[in-house]
């Protein structure tokens, strides 16, 4: 890939899946811009520019010994954190509105309600975009109504691997049993505010001001300011 890439872009999806021996053959032709193919032993010359990206924690990942330190400096030259789709909620009208439009061409009309937008507003959408898009879909095509399609995609994948349903995951985050379930303060202030914002079905002035905080402090955690 690096020598179809020469004197191009290569973009790494999900870097931090890559097995700690793959990630030191990757930091080696990083750092020495040269490659050599399997059957030669010449090394040849690369300049590729690298973009690379991942769902994980890495700088955890790193303190656990699961990605290397030296990899991990070498990518982070210009660092763009994307926030979840919760934290950019106010996008969903829009994003709604384009697949609204495509299930109608397609004979699958779809029309939501204050109920439902309360119901996304409310939601943590752990499957980000494409899981709100799927959601949509799935309401149009069974003509289920968003609500109840919502309320099967909770059943469905709204768990976390120990069975945790949304309140007992919001639960272990602001209560913690155990050690691994601690969070960064930043990400539980942040998950705290985006919740309050939903019970006040996004309007952010009421929100603020029960929080106590201005405006501005709150659009700036909702909008990820920690990247939680």
């Amino acid at each position: 890939m690096f020598e179809t890439a020469n004197g191009g872009t290569l973009f790494l999806d999900e870097v931090g899946e890559l097995p700690l021996p793959i990630q030191t053959q990757l930091l080696r032709v990083l750092e020495e811009k040269t490659i050599v193919p399997l059957g030669t032993f010449e090394p040849r010359p690369v300049d590729v520019r690298v973009v690379a990206a991942t769902h994980r924690d890495l700088p955890r990942d790193v303190a656990a010994g699961r990605f290397r330190a030296d990899l991990w400096y070498r990518l982070s030259v210009l660092p763009l954190e994307v926030p979840p789709f919760s934290a950019r909620i106010e996008d969903a009208k829009a994003i709604a509105d384009s697949v609204q439009r495509d299930l109608a061409r397609a004979g699958y009309p779809l029309r939501l309600t204050p109920a439902d937008w309360k119901a996304v507003r409310a939601y943590d959408w752990p499957g980000n975009v494409r899981q709100f898009i799927n959601v949509l879909k799935r309401a149009a095509y069974t003509g289920s109504g968003l609500s109840e399609a919502m309320a099967a995609e909770r059943r469905l994948s709204g768990q976390t691997p120990q069975g945790l349903d949304e309140r007992e995951r919001a639960l272990r985050l602001f209560c913690p049993e155990r050690a691994e379930e601690v969070r960064p303060e930043e990400e539980i202030r942040a998950a705290y505010m985006r919740r309050a914002l939903a019970a006040f079905d996004g309007n952010r002035a009421r929100a603020a001001q029960a929080l106590g905080v201005a405006e501005n402090t709150l659009r700036k955690w909702v909008d990820g300011k920690s990247g939680a």
